[in-house]
Order: structure tokens, then sequence, then C-alpha cells
């Protein structure tokens, strides 16, 4: 056995493995300040993730063979919101004089830069926004993160000496090769920035809207113009968001559709539901085929029904039904099929990428085809 298979089920079904018994048995105690602490142990984003994280430890809560998992999330929110906020001091640790970059102010660049700083090592953090925060900043809707909430967790991860530089984007600002010239080493934390497209008849229309911009836009302030039937492709998390924000700048009909029937859908069950329950419909098991439209006017998408999304292996691979075609009337469509990276950055860095243009790295050490170059995050 390894020690992993010795945790309780509720730590070992956490990513971070927190110590979820040691800060509710806290929380009991009415002991907030401890209970912050355990959770920020293994985790720099303890507000953050008691707001949205998926909470993987309730599916596994042994609780829950007796009547009902214990609401570990809303406790971890509970005992955020009492703990003192600077009850947590970063210990003082010998420096090691070496300098590292960070490319990317998102949860995997400011963990590592955490992390690093730990160890003793100066950190600077390089963000192309003007706010850190990556994805939780820019592109989650409001109603699902407090901005404060961000905010705090921040204020304590840069607490620990981490230097941040703002506004300044790799491959325009300054290079990897240059970074990697003037630090020890250089980690790369730049996520996924790009939304995927279609590649169907029609596909191309200048009205047709991709995820992310879209709620970026949302995000800054800006109302995107959208039309009173918004029709959002894709069945994962950023598409319920993409739809939940739609409700919310006023459209009168709002649909989701998706190669996936409910039970395969990637995004997570809760996030469905919400969703439903804000009058948002369904439509599973149909595939994009055609963007309809007459002039700049989008009119609808024909899609076509699916047998089967994955293959005997489990890979994706859908198979669609002869000529069961649906044509669903819309005047606006939102992308929400997934993320890329970009590619920017990566001009004459010498990273190797592979086929879907992502950076080729060692999986245990996330080391990159650059000596002194790591990569981390999506």
């Amino acid at each position: 056995f390894g020690m992993k298979d010795l945790l309780p089920p509720c730590i070992h079904a956490c990513p971070v493995n927190t110590d979820v018994r040691g800060y509710l048995a806290a929380i009991a105690r009415q002991d907030y300040d401890e209970a912050y602490r355990l959770i920020r142990a293994n985790n720099p984003f303890p507000a953050v993730c008691a707001w949205i994280c998926p909470h993987p430890c309730e599916e596994h809560c042994r609780r829950g063979d007796v009547d009902a998992s214990i609401a570990i999330r809303n406790l971890k929110r509970f005992a955020v919101e009492n703990a003192g906020i600077d009850c947590v001091d970063v210990p003082a640790v010998p420096g090691t004089g070496k300098n590292i970059a960070v490319v990317g102010a998102g949860p995997g660049g400011l963990t590592a830069a955490y992390d690093l700083a730990r160890l003793g090592h100066n950190v600077t953090v390089y963000e192309r926004n003007q706010t850190p925060g990556g994805h939780f900043f820019a592109s989650l809707p409001l109603y699902r993160l407090p901005r404060e909430k961000l905010r705090q967790d921040i204020k304590a991860i840069l607490a620990a000496g981490i230097k941040i530089q703002t506004g300044v984007e790799i491959g325009r600002d300054v290079t990897v090769r240059e970074l990697k010239a003037a630090y020890d080493a250089v980690v790369l934390a730049v996520g996924l920035q790009e939304s995927r497209t279609l590649s169907v008849p029609g596909a191309d229309h200048p009205g047709i809207l991709k995820a992310l911009p879209f709620l970026q836009q949302v995000n800054r302030g800006e109302k995107p113009a959208i039309g009173g039937r918004v029709l959002v492709v894709g069945g994962g998390d950023v598409a319920m968001d993409a739809a939940r924000t739609a409700v919310r700048l006023g459209a009168a009909e709002v649909n989701v559709i998706c190669l996936e029937t409910r039970a395969e859908m990637p995004a997570q069950s809760w996030e469905i539901e919400e969703a439903l329950e804000e009058g948002v419909g369904l439509i599973n098991g149909y595939g994009p085929r055609e963007v309809v439209s007459d002039g700049d006017q989008i009119l609808g998408l024909r899609t076509q029904k699916v047998r089967s999304v994955f293959d005997a292996s489990g890979k994706f691979n859908p198979v669609f039904e002869p000529d069961a075609l649906l044509t669903r009337p819309c005047d606006t469509i939102i992308l929400a099929i997934g993320q890329g990276p970009g590619r920017e950055f990566i001009k004459d860095s010498g990273l190797a990428i592979d086929a879907r243009g992502f950076i080729v790295i060692d999986q245990e050490s996330l080391h990159t085809s650059v000596e002194g170059v790591f990569a981390c995050g999506e």
C-alpha cells in the first residue's frame, strides 16, 4: 500500500489531500483559525475553493453510507469566513538566491509561485491582464465567485514575498528566451486562453460568439449584443456559465445543446441543475452540422442525432444517426466546446509542442524540452 491508500476516503479524493477530518474537527471545536490553517496547508486558494471547488471529498464521504454526506465545502466556506484573515504566517526560510520567473497569475501560476517562495526562492510573476487571478478573475461569472474572495486569497499568496508584474504578455512584451536568460528557471502557467470553434458550414459567421470572450466581456461590465433566442453549444461547466449569463443578460429563451446524454455531460451535476432551475433548456444527443443564416442574421443551427459519443475503448469518437436531423431556431449561438492553448508565447522559444498545440513536458518533473523551463496548470 502507498501512503495515499492509507488516507481516509475524503482526504484521498481531494486532489491536494486537504486534511478534511482535521478541519471539520476544528470547526466543531469552534477553532476557525486552526480550520483555516489546515485548509490552507495544501491549498493557497481556500476562499476560492470554498465557493467553486467541485468537492469530490463529499462523493467519498463515509457518512454517505449511513444517510448523507457531510456538507464539506459549505463548512469550508463557514470556516474561511469566520477565521482571522491574517491567521496564517509564512515561515521564514533561508533564501536560496535563485530567481524564478512564473508566467501567468492564474491558479496554476500563483500556486507554483507560492510554493517556490516558501522554499526560499525569489519569484516574479508576469501576468498579461492588469489584475491577477487568471480565469478566476477574467472568465468566471461573478455570481459564482465574489471577487473579494479571490482578492483575499491572492493577497495572502503575495504576502509570501512574491513580486508581480501585470500588463506584461509573453511573446509580445518579453519572450521565453529573454526570461530564461534573466532567471535561473522559468515556469510557464499560461492556461488555455483560446475558445475552440466549429468546423461546419457557416461556422465562420461573424455573429457567432465564443464562450470565453463572451464571459470576459460581461465580467468587464460590458453587455454583449445577444438576441432573444440563445443557443449554447457544449456540455461542460463553461457552457453552463455561458447559458446562465445569457439568462442574466435578459435573453427570453436560452438552450444548451450537446453531443452527450445527460449522464455523459462533463458539466458538474449541480451546475446543470442550477441552470435548469433558472430556465435554461437542455437538448441532449445532437451535434452541430450547419449554421443557418440569412446575411448578417443567424436563423438557427442544423444538428444531427448522435448514436454514441464514445467508442468501445472510451475514447471520444461520436457516431451519428444518418438522416436524423434537427434544426433548432435561434438568433445567437455561443460556442463552449472547449479551450486550447495560445501560440504567441511559443514563438522562437524552442519549446516542443505536441499535435494539439500543448507544451510537451515530463509528467513527473514538469520539465519542458528547454533546459530550465517548466510548465504547469492547464
